[in-house]
């Protein structure tokens, strides 16, 4: 077939036939730049199609990401809550002048307690890669954006910074307690009344406790926007 029509050609140039000749070769070129843009259009049309499911796929795992960010947030809000009520305890005894009373030895050790909290960004950075395909709407880009980029390091942030007010307040610990127990009742002021009288101790102690709140509050207004963009993300 090729060399038949190689030898159509040369004989359309021996006739002298030269404008058919070039008719014909444009014509040829024509088909072949047509048949690259037609391949080249199923080509991205391919990968279109293939980014889109790939997006459908990681929406799915992000939505349920953040059902689990949800959850572990509502757990860590509540862990400190208990550990804030166990701090505003002991530091209304600490600014008296009662006498320790054993009781007190059960919300002692939940004081020094913390709550971790992490965030699992993969599937965020994975669609933030495809460009968010299939998600129309800007608004529900612009959540799921803010809450990775911003709200999440910051939240994350605090929660550092609450682990560092502790780790402070540890360094106190050695001389006033018998030990540091996270479980068991044992742990007791070697000198209460001395003790009560540290106002070094008194205004770490304190600084944990205030942060814990201001912590909590942060908890609270990110569960709020997660809730917010896991509803965005289901419409």
């Amino acid at each position: 077939m090729i060399r038949s029509i190689a030898k159509w050609r040369r004989q359309l140039i021996k006739q002298g036939k030269v404008r058919q000749y070039l008719a014909y070769a444009i014509g040829e070129i024509v088909l072949i730049v047509v048949g690259i843009l037609i391949a080249l259009q199923i080509s991205n049309w391919n990968d279109r199609e293939k980014q889109s499911r790939q997006g459908t796929k990681i929406v799915s795992d992000l939505q349920r990401d953040l059902e689990g960010d949800l959850a572990e947030l509502s757990s860590f809000i509540s862990n400190q809550e208990l550990i804030y009520k166990s701090q505003a305890l002991m530091s209304d005894w600490l600014s008296s002048d009662l006498a320790y009373a054993d009781s007190l030895s059960y919300y002692l050790p939940a004081t020094y307690r913390a709550t971790d909290y992490s965030v699992n960004p993969t599937n965020y950075e994975s669609l933030k890669q495809l460009g968010f395909p299939s998600m129309e709407s800007d608004s529900l880009v612009h959540a799921i954006s803010n809450l990775y980029e911003v709200k999440y390091p910051y939240f994350i942030k605090f929660t550092q910074i609450y682990q560092s007010f502790l780790d402070e307040l540890l360094e106190q610990n050695s001389k006033h307690f018998n030990e540091l127990n996270y479980v068991k009742p044992t742990m007791r002021p070697i000198d209460p009344s001395r003790l009560q009288s540290d106002r070094e101790y008194a205004y770490h102690f304190n600084t944990l406790k205030n942060f814990n709140y201001l912590l909590m509050l942060q908890g609270q207004q990110l569960r709020a926007e997660l809730i917010r963009t896991y509803e965005l993300l289901q419409n």
